[in-house]
């Protein structure tokens, strides 16, 4: 064990700033060396301050205690780090889901409003009229569900757009029916989470639709 002592005292004619460096083995004996590190010459009571001198082969310098600490508290501050990044991502992986959902249910409830609006026209007109056909697809846009080609994601027994007659009441229910079926794609897309877990990728569309009796007497 060794333990290093400064000291300013001058010794012989040396001059300069000394570390003395006492030595104890088990038997609790000591043995002092004293080493000059103020730049002066060494007299004859003072010792070359080489490690190797003082410390052996065998034991290498100790560092001192306070480096200890801050390198103990860098790798508290490391891991609290990590861990408080990890929680963060659970959470939000958490939190988006549901939002995800909410945003996603409101969308689709809105585009069956819109559908039931253009249907109960339908019903008074008999068919899907050029006119409506435009505003429906507007409204559509107009909460981010788009409809990307009218002709295949819309899909009306009657449309005027089609050269389609108008569907008039009679005493047939099955003769009166008019149906609409709309298709459109919700933007942004909805996060799939299935694909983190190896999912396959794929659009997600909201597809609303319903049938109704006409109520118009003369074509």
């Amino acid at each position: 064990m060794y333990d290093r002592k400064p000291t300013s005292k001058a010794y012989g004619n040396s001059k300069g700033h000394y570390w003395r460096w006492v030595s104890r083995d088990d038997n609790h004996s000591s043995k002092s060396y004293l080493c000059n590190y103020g730049g002066g010459s060494n007299s004859g009571n003072t010792q070359n301050c080489d490690r190797r001198h003082v410390y052996g082969y065998d034991e290498p310098p100790k560092r001192h205690g306070q480096f200890r600490v801050l390198g103990h508290l860098s790798n508290q501050s490391g891991n609290s780090l990590v861990s408080l990044l990890v929680s963060f991502t659970l959470l939000v992986f958490l939190l988006m889901q549901p939002i995800d959902t909410f945003v996603f249910q409101s969308k689709h409830q809105m585009a069956e409003n819109i559908m039931h609006k253009y249907l109960a026209r339908m019903r008074l007109e008999g068919y899907l009229t050029t006119t409506d056909e435009n505003n429906l697809i507007a409204d559509f846009n107009n909460i981010k569900c788009l409809i990307q080609n009218p002709a295949t994601d819309i899909i009306a027994n009657a449309r005027e757009s089609n050269g389609d007659n108008r569907i008039l009441r009679s005493s047939d229910p099955v003769s009166s029916e008019l149906t609409l079926k709309i298709t459109c794609k919700p933007d942004p897309q909805p996060c799939n989470f299935m694909q983190i877990f190896g999912g396959a990728p794929g659009s997600t569309t909201i597809t609303v639709g319903g049938k109704s009796l006409s109520e118009r007497v003369n074509p």
